[in-house]
């Protein structure tokens, strides 16, 4: 086709995605309903016992009111507010008649957000919970000089969130947001009577307001406040770059109890009702609702900081690694492998971890009657660690048998989950644990590429490995030196794992996350001009069968028809598949660089499908590593797998090997222009966001599920190979033209 390069707009015109995550954002917590003044105090400690340890200041709490007494440029990114909804200001009681609100759809319920007419609420002078935030998220930003936050939102303070993204402004205000134990499909009737048993008193006002909002009932134009704020959840956030996941806790105190009857939830928000769909992850750990909630009375010894959401430090670890370190752990069940250790008389679980990235493992332990004793939340990665939890409780543990429950977890998944019998020994002495810290590190925010750690510990033969990012763990070295050179800018976590020759394993890793926002470049360098190749436009073929025309060769099922060459008096030469029994294909393959310092490298074709039947017809284009093809992803515009409908014509791609997903449904016999695009800044691995549009058209689309896609592989073996395949299947034909790539 002639003429393809009429325009073009780079990654960061072309939608409103940020490009590089450039800084650290402010953390906003949002606490969630609640009977009193208390629940304002939700976050307290978590903020307390780990964001000090991450180089953040906790400004303390926050309202709409005092939000307007910050001052410009006054505070650091790295700075932790907690939200109060409630109030306005410290020195008020509970402000009533207000709720949720932002909602643009008439309520039938008369008396919703105390006036008599429902209608008229959006005349009302009261502010909902939604509009407060507003007011004090843009005081934060106007502080801290940030253009946008990132907010961790627990109960039905994340519909507020939601609310004011959707329906108040804050689209281009938000980074991330994580859902703590969030309603967001809605309670049930038998949910608000838990909750009249919990929060007690409970007032008529929230009844008419917040209540309703977080009914499953059709009170909002024939339907739930909650319908109106999903329908379209995930469309909405891909175009303004949101990322949001959820948590969801699996303690329930009243299951073995006669109060309640309902097993998957975690005593209030059911299992069900807290996943959203498109979110990063939807985690899931044995945790309650809350702290503060009056279990019954044979359920109480069952419960500490670690069985509740917003104190477990399962919560904690995914503030610091995703929210703040901008990483998403993953691994598989088989890649942990626990043994129990007895040293004298103290036990102790041993983890060697050689594979994925989990990210705490939970221990609780019981007595032999199954009374709980303590609980502990020990973060970990890759590596082997050794806690010694016996000698804390010691005290309170005379010589017997015990049960310990380990829970292994990652972001996204429960990893191991087993109970163990040991026996306590009657033994007061300690192992000990090798302690280290670190000397030296970079700077919390930094525009030097290289990084250098010295580490420093408490006893002799020390050996150390690291990780970093999401990659896999180093080998162990003597040398308490470890030297980085040539990173990426934007965001980096760094693991050091260390053991002694004496002592053992750590107990846990040294966790260090810097910001690194321009990177050093010689002045002797002249930048690279960068500008769209042109693959092949098929103009210089000659019509007829492809294969061994140019540097094309046959793919599979060879014989004697094949894509060939066609001819339009539009388009000019393109490539079409030939009506085959069998699938036949051919490819050529592309050899080329990717800058991993770009985030606005892109692939792009055009293609077709005609609406005839048949299966596997399409075009495809395979990016790899040239030494190991299982290194590699693609993407493409294909027909369905195997006897599909014929609307079924869809965009694929496969994030990593066996990881295929599809995306959205397009018309058959027409012509389409897909993009890749490809941020590779993004965590270690990248991630991508398929975009189409009707050849022709100006505007791109970004799929509706196929975007912000993190790579499951990760390029510490270059990407040097692009492949690229024709083929099709009897009456259904796949076509392709003007092959683009962007690096």
């Amino acid at each position: 086709m002639r003429n393809i390069f009429s325009w073009f707009l780079p990654l960061c015109m072309l939608s409103s995605a940020t490009c590089l995550q450039t800084h650290f954002y402010p953390l906003v917590f949002i606490h969630g309903h609640g009977g009193n003044l208390n629940i304002e105090n939700t976050w307290d400690y978590l903020i307390e016992k780990n964001l000090k340890q991450a180089d953040y200041h906790h400004f303390g709490k926050i309202w709409s009111e005092t939000s307007n007494d910050l001052q410009n440029n006054s505070l650091s990114s790295r700075t932790v507010f907690q939200f109060g909804f409630y109030r306005e200001n410290p020195y008020q009681y509970f402000i009533q008649y207000s709720n949720i609100g932002l909602i643009p759809y008439k309520c039938s319920v008369r008396h919703y957000c105390g006036i008599a007419d429902s209608i008229k609420c959006s005349n009302s002078t009261m502010t909902s919970y939604a509009e407060r935030l507003s007011i004090t998220i843009s005081n934060i930003l106007r502080a801290t000089g940030i253009d946008k936050v990132d907010i961790i939102a627990h109960g039905m303070g994340g519909l507020i969130a939601r609310s004011y993204i959707r329906w108040g402004g804050g689209k281009t205000r938000v980074h991330k947001l994580l859902l703590v134990g969030t309603p967001n499909n809605g309670l049930s009737q038998s949910t608000y009577s838990e909750l009249e048993k919990i929060y007690n008193p409970q007032y008529n006002w929230q009844q008419y307001g917040e209540y309703i909002e977080m009914a499953e009932n059709n009170y909002f134009d024939s339907n739930s406040y909650l319908y109106w704020l999903n329908k379209g959840w995930y469309q909405f956030t891909t175009k303004y770059d949101i990322l949001y996941a959820t948590i969801r806790g699996h303690f329930n105190p009243w299951k073995s109890s006669s109060t309640g009857n309902y097993f998957k939830s975690d005593g209030i928000i059911d299992d069900s009702s807290a996943i959203l769909k498109g979110s990063v992850f939807n985690g899931i750990v044995y945790a309650a609702h809350f702290e503060h909630i009056n279990f019954p009375k044979d359920l109480a010894h069952r419960f500490g900081y670690e069985e509740a959401l917003p104190t477990s430090t399962y919560t904690a670890l995914v503030i610091k690694r995703w929210i703040i370190g901008n990483l998403v752990s993953h691994a598989r069940r088989y890649h942990v492998q626990p043994r129990l250790q007895n040293r004298k008389g103290n036990a102790g679980l041993l983890f060697s971890i050689r594979q994925g990235h989990p990210l705490v493992s939970i221990v609780q332990i019981y007595d032999a009657d199954n009374q709980w004793l303590s609980s502990y939340g020990l973060p970990i990665n890759q590596g082997s660690y050794l806690p010694k939890i016996m000698e804390d409780i010691t005290p309170i543990m005379p010589p017997g048998r015990y049960q310990m429950r380990t829970t292994i977890y990652s972001m996204k998944n429960v990893l191991y989950n087993k109970l163990t019998w040991f026996a306590k020994q009657d033994s007061n002495s300690k192992i000990g644990s090798p302690k280290a810290n670190l000397l030296k590190k970079p700077n919390k925010v930094t525009d030097e590429i290289h990084a250098k750690f010295v580490v420093s510990s408490n006893t002799k033969g020390m050996r150390y490995a690291y990780i970093l990012d999401d990659d896999d763990i180093s080998e162990y070295n003597v040398s308490n030196k470890i030297t980085l050179k040539s990173l990426n800018r934007g965001i980096h976590t760094i693991f050091i794992i260390y053991s002694s020759e004496t002592l053992g394993d750590c107990e846990k890793p040294l966790e260090y996350t810097w910001l690194i926002t321009n990177p050093m470049k010689s002045p002797t360098t002249s930048p690279k001009i960068r500008k769209e190749i042109l693959i092949d436009n098929f103009e210089n073929y000659t019509v007829g069968r492809l294969k061994d025309q140019g540097h094309w060769k046959r793919g599979s099922h060879d014989a004697s028809c094949g894509p060939v060459i066609m001819t339009d008096a539009k388009r000019g030469k393109y490539v079409r598949s030939s009506s085959c029994f069998w699938s036949q294909g051919v490819v050529r393959e592309y050899n080329f660089n990717f800058n991993y310092l770009r985030s606005d490298s892109y692939i792009q074709f055009t293609g077709l499908i005609t609406s005839g039947s048949g299966n596997n017809a399409g075009s495809l284009l395979h990016i790899y590593n040239s030494k190991d093809t299982n290194q590699g992803f693609l993407f493409g515009y294909v027909n369905c797998l195997y006897d599909c409908p014929n609307v079924n014509h869809q965009t694929r791609i496969m994030i990593g090997p066996g990881q295929n997903l599809y995306g959205d449904h397009l018309s058959p016999a027409r012509w389409y222009d897909f993009r890749l695009n490809i941020d590779w800044t993004y965590s270690k691995k990248g991630r991508v966001c398929l975009q189409y549009k009707v050849t022709g058209a100006q505007i791109w689309k970004k799929d509706s599920k196929l975007c912000n896609k993190e790579l499951a592989i990760n390029h510490s073996k270059p990407f040097d190979r692009l492949k690229i395949s024709v083929s099709g299947i009897s009456a259904r034909l796949g076509a392709a033209d003007d092959i683009i790539v962007y690096y």
